[in-house]
């Protein structure tokens, strides 16, 4: 097996799961605090600002011209520089730094400045992103209101979703994920679509939380595949009026399944993060997916 962040931190900590990796991650970064003498997003900035220092981390704003990502590490003599992209709205900038910062967690101390443990990964993104938002989401915090918002409730929690994420200065989407990859169990019973307005009639998927075996091409807006796509997206007319709409119902799982979700601009573009409830039929299409899969990956071993 490969080393890479995740089976590092891992053997770390002694468990194979996600969660508990980026929340024990999360906790070595910035810490944690069983009784927090605030909250909010201002409390979470002193803790980043305090493991910074702590680690030897500088952070510098570079312009766009300078810069070919929104942010990146880079090592020194005596620690760690954070360059980051200053024109860039202050949410993103608080979530590429807490990103950037989990990245230190690949490095060893050596006589000559920190030195990688393994070399960079797609892995190693997807989990510096999950550790970022046990940090800006943190679970001694908000645990119990994370608890709360189940995503496949009957209306969802669309208002508390909103609350929390204005409260905790990340965009709302990052709520979404976070409830999801908090309770895997949960996140078997819906899927979460974020879509970007590129145009004044057309909307791109960005990200998305879906249970395996619901297949949601990235930055794709046609769904023909249906041999690939086991659940066709279909997109309907009033997604393009989402910009004038609070809640709206932008599309269909298998052509038959309604969803809601909301919306909310944010650096000068228009969002979209769309909801949709799995019933029992969908969830029993998924398991015989899974199952044939299973036989297939048997017969070919």
């Amino acid at each position: 097996m490969s080393v890479n962040l995740l089976t590092h931190l891992s053997k770390c900590y002694g468990t194979d799961n996600v969660e508990t990796v980026a929340r024990r991650a999360a906790e070595e970064l910035v810490g944690s605090d069983l009784h927090p003498y605030d909250a909010g997003h201002r409390f979470v900035d002193r803790r980043v600002t305090e493991a910074l220092q702590n680690l030897g981390v500088t952070v510098e704003k570079v312009g766009r011209s300078e810069a070919s990502y929104l942010g990146r590490l880079y090592t020194t003599r005596s620690g760690f520089t954070i360059k980051i992209v200053e024109e860039i709205p202050p949410t993103t900038f608080r979530f590429v730094l807490s990103h950037e910062l989990a990245h230190t967690l690949s490095y060893k101390a050596s006589g000559t400045g920190p030195r990688r443990r393994f070399g960079n990964s797609k892995i190693e993104e997807r989990v510096c992103d999950r550790i970022a938002r046990q940090v800006l989401i943190p679970e001694d915090l908000l645990g119990n209101d994370l608890e709360l918002l189940r995503l496949d409730d009957d209306p969802m929690p669309i208002a508390d979703i909103k609350a929390l994420s204005q409260d905790y200065a990340v965009k709302p989407w990052q709520i979404v994920r976070r409830v999801a990859e908090r309770r895997p169990d949960l996140s078997e019973h819906f899927v979460a679509i974020l879509w970007k307005q590129t145009e004044p009639t057309v909307f791109i998927i960005v990200d998305s939380v879906h249970p395996d075996g619901i297949f949601v091409p990235a930055r794709d807006r046609s769904f023909s595949d249906a041999s690939t796509n086991h659940f066709p997206w279909r997109i309907r007319n009033s997604i393009a009026a989402a910009s004038t709409l609070e809640s709206v119902r932008v599309g269909s799982l298998s052509g038959d399944l309604e969803t809601s979700g909301f919306s909310y601009n944010f650096g000068g573009h228009h969002w979209v993060v769309q909801l949709s409830r799995l019933d029992e039929k969908h969830r029993g299409q998924i398991d015989r997916w899974r199952a044939a899969r299973t036989i297939r990956r048997s017969r070919s071993s």
